[in-house]
């Protein structure tokens, strides 16, 4: 499905109108179309710092990042090329430094005025005419252990004006008046300096921690990016919510090597597959869906709003998934959700997003007399005969070139009303059958099917706190339209959470987040995956749609089924109750105490309804007998505890040794039953009570009833030791003993290692020269073992027997 925007604001180029754009923007648009934040925190500096993550966009879509993060306004005329596509990461870098990024390859220049920074080609217009000396600057760029450093970018603020450092850290750069000099690095800390009339300009370069000790989500913790030996792929919240998706799984499509998403179907209540390493195995159940867990608890990523989520990390390989056991053959992906802030700010934030949906492909039937002549071809030649006769053709071919005047009817040029069925003419006063006597000329899939569809989707966060006390709060609607252009189809989401966190000492924390889920979805209680087929077999053109009356005709076509045949609603709830103790009682060693609740939900009701043709006074004539209610129930209870501490150790500076040990239990309970009862007695009641319970021939039908109960459980120890030495050599081995009470108890437990090395060449002194253009280089091997409980059926080493009642007995 394409998603097309409804309108597109920044589409107004012009000089005179961006000061009134900015106005609108920040009222009514905001209130309709846009993102909305509040932040409880003074006004920006002018050298504001701003943090984007932004993938082949226009340079027009950056500079509205910034203005939404900062106070600045941008004002440039239509010869500033703002359509140029661009890539760009930084994280808490000066306006100015991302602006020399974006036009360092144009002529473009820049001046700050208040908050407004005003785009030009060439010099100020100001300045134009007068007449600067330049003078030439020489440097050099060295780290804190006073290293050059290679490949540094030196500009002169406001310009494309620059130059690199040389093998020594050395530069020498002509500037024009007595403006600041940028100097950047990969790594480092960029830096804004004056230069002071006739001294040697040496600039101390600071590293960046923030972007060296960057962290992703593992299994049972967080390592450096940098030190990863497994195979873990990680998205930031920025990539996620760059995409106007309803949800996780959509946004995650194409954006992990490897990582293959699905969508079978276009049901709104069609879940995608997920496949991370490809079908490993074979068998019932194994469909090789990877181990989903929502801050360490398993869930659906299907449930979560995409506005929620603070990043994602793919567990590819053995090493990276071996410590979740047999619970995991397939891989791992952790969901991390946004927590509370810790700077003593309030910030609440309010977006939405409008989108239009239209079918990328859909098929479409010949026109009645195209049909006709191929049917006539196809049973000619297969020795049968036309099936269409002369007369009959000739009435397809009126009616094809008549103008549609009412509802199964078209007026020919001389005035003719001419209908798409007749009646028999024998008394009777039906109609006769659509496929022998029909003349009608419709597209049924233009019928049955939507050509656009609308959904729309609201969030409102709230977070804020300090060390001691955060909170994160978040509400999600989404309303989904369907496509079905018969019936009722579409789908609400509701989602709430709220994650709290708590210093209650110095060395202990307690951290506790509920989150709770609701979908409800409707769609036409006929509709099966076998109505495009049964479009195609049945849905002939010349089959009428209506009747000269107005009333649905069918013959057997399965629009009269969807239009008036019942309706089938499912409403899902899931609860999520995680709490959590985090206790150091000394430096760098930490206890993990974890308890996770799920309870979920799934209460189905449909009801098929007896459903009639009209004769050709508008007199209802039965087209099925039958009519049924049914009501059903699902719920299970899912528990989670689990125990772990670790311990983190630097020897000289160079030896990084980390060991983690724990256990987890889980248990899960699920129970469903379900009820079916025919013979409704009102069309508009379709409840179990009101129904009769006797068939169309008035004899008592004995009630469908049906019930189970199953649970099972899950047992393991595990540990992880990590080493590695000056972030060059890397290793680490993980292992698991898991048991399981799918298996029988004489081989329930098995043990699952796996071992990983690495080796970062880009932290190797001979690699220094190429950092400026290869910032992370590294090799890595790993092995390891994995189990697979996944199975479909969980009993299936025990042998079981069927014990069932016919009529009660």
């Amino acid at each position: 499905m394409k998603n097309i925007p409804m309108l597109d604001f920044h589409d107004l180029e012009s000089f005179k109108f961006k000061h009134l754009f900015r106005f609108a923007r920040k009222s009514a648009f905001c209130l309709c179309f846009s993102s909305l934040t509040l932040m409880a925190e003074g006004a920006y500096a002018q050298n504001a710092k701003v943090t984007i993550n932004q993938k082949n966009v226009r340079i027009e879509s950056i500079l509205n990042d910034i203005e939404s993060q900062t106070d600045y306004l941008f004002i440039y005329k239509k010869d500033v090329d703002v359509k140029k596509l661009k890539t760009i990461s930084v994280q808490n870098k000066p306006v100015s430094e991302i602006l020399a990024q974006l036009f360092a390859e144009s002529s473009v220049t820049w001046k700050t005025e208040g908050n407004h920074i005003v785009l030009m080609h060439g010099k100020d217009p100001k300045q134009a005419g007068k007449s600067q000396s330049r003078k030439t600057l020489k440097g050099q760029v060295v780290d804190d252990a006073g290293e050059p450093v290679i490949g540094a970018t030196v500009t002169e603020e406001g310009t494309t004006n620059g130059a690199i450092t040389d093998i020594d850290g050395n530069f020498t750069l002509q500037v024009s008046g007595d403006g600041a000099l940028l100097v950047s690095f990969i790594g480092y800390q960029s830096q804004t300096i004056k230069p002071q009339a006739g001294q040697a300009l040496q600039v101390v370069l600071k590293e960046d921690t923030q972007m060296l000790d960057e962290v992703v989500v593992i299994g049972f913790g967080t390592q450096k990016k940098v030190n990863l030996t497994g195979s873990v792929a990680v998205i930031s919240a920025e990539e996620i919510q760059q995409r106007p998706v309803a949800n996780v799984t959509q946004a995650l499509q194409g954006m992990i090597p490897g990582l293959q998403i699905t969508q079978s179907n276009g049901s709104l209540e069609d879940t995608p597959s997920i496949n991370v390493r490809g079908t490993t195995t074979i068998g019932q159940g194994t469909n090789g869906s990877p181990l989903v867990l929502i801050d360490g608890l398993e869930g659906d990523l299907n449930t979560i709003s995409p506005q929620d989520i603070a990043s994602i990390s793919v567990l590819k390989d053995a090493a990276a998934s071996s410590i979740y056991g047999s619970r995991a053959p397939f891989g791992v992906i952790l969901i991390t959700t946004k927590s509370g802030g810790e700077e003593g700010k309030v910030t609440i934030n309010y977006n939405n997003s409008f989108r239009f949906g239209n079918p990328i492909s859909m098929n479409h039937m010949m026109n009645s007399v195209d049909f006709a002549s191929w049917m006539n071809d196809t049973m000619t030649n297969g020795g049968n005969g036309a099936y269409f006769l002369p007369d009959r053709m000739e009435k397809l071919v009126a009616y094809h070139n008549a103008t549609p005047c009412g509802p199964g009817q078209r007026v020919t040029n001389d005035g003719t009303i001419l209908y798409s069925i007749s009646d028999r003419g024998d008394g009777s006063k039906l109609w006769q059958d659509g496929y022998a006597h029909g003349i009608n000329d419709e597209d049924y899939f233009d019928i049955i099917f939507k050509k656009w569809t609308f959904s729309q989707e609201h969030n409102f966060s709230l977070s804020g706190g300090n060390k001691k006390l955060n909170y994160y709060a978040s509400l999600n609607y989404l309303n989904q339209g369907g496509f079905m252009n018969l019936g009722e189809e579409g789908l609400n989401r509701y989602n709430a959470m709220l994650k709290v966190s708590s210093e209650l000492t110095n060395w202990l924390r307690f951290n506790y987040s509920v989150r709770f889920v609701r979908k409800d979805y409707k769609r036409p209680a006929t509709l099966t995956s076998s109505l495009y087929r049964d479009i195609a077999r049945q849905g002939w053109p010349v089959l009428p749609v209506l009747d000269r009356n107005g009333y649905y005709y069918s013959s057997p076509s399965p629009i009269l089924g969807l239009a008036e045949g019942g309706v089938d609603k499912t409403q899902n709830d899931n609860v999520y109750h995680q709490a959590s103790f985090v206790i150091e009682p000394v430096k760098n060693w930490l206890t993990h105490i974890d308890f996770s609740y799920h309870t979920y939900a799934n209460d189905q009701h449909w009801d098929l309804q007896q459903f009639y043709n009209h004769n050709v006074n508008g007199e209802p004539v039965p087209f099925t007998s039958e009519s049924e209610v049914h009501e059903g129930l699902y719920k299970n209870n899912y528990y989670n505890f689990s125990a772990y501490t670790e311990y983190t150790h630097l020897f000289n500076e160079r030896h990084n040794f980390h060991i983690l040990v724990g256990f987890q239990a889980e248990e899960l309970k699920e129970k469903q039953y379900g009820l079916t009862r025919e013979g409704i007695m009102f069309s508009n009641k379709s409840e179990i009570d009101m129904t009769t319970g006797l068939g169309p021939d008035g004899t008592e039908v004995p009630p469908s009833v049906y019930g189970s109960r199953n649970e099972w459980a899950t047992a393991g120890f595990f540990g992880r030791v990590n080493y590695s030495y000056n972030d060059k050599y890397l290793f680490e081995g993980n292992v698991r003993a898991d048991g399981t009470s799918r298996f029988r108890a004489n081989n329930r437990w098995r043990v699952f290692p796996s071992v990983s090395v690495g080796w970062n060449i880009a932290h190797e002194e001979f690699f220094e020269p190429l950092t400026n253009v290869v910032g992370l280089l590294k090799l890595r091997a790993s092995a390891g073992s994995l189990g697979n409980q996944n199975t479909g059926n969980w009993y299936q080493t025990y042998q079981t027997m069927n014990v069932g009642a016919s009529n009660g007995y």
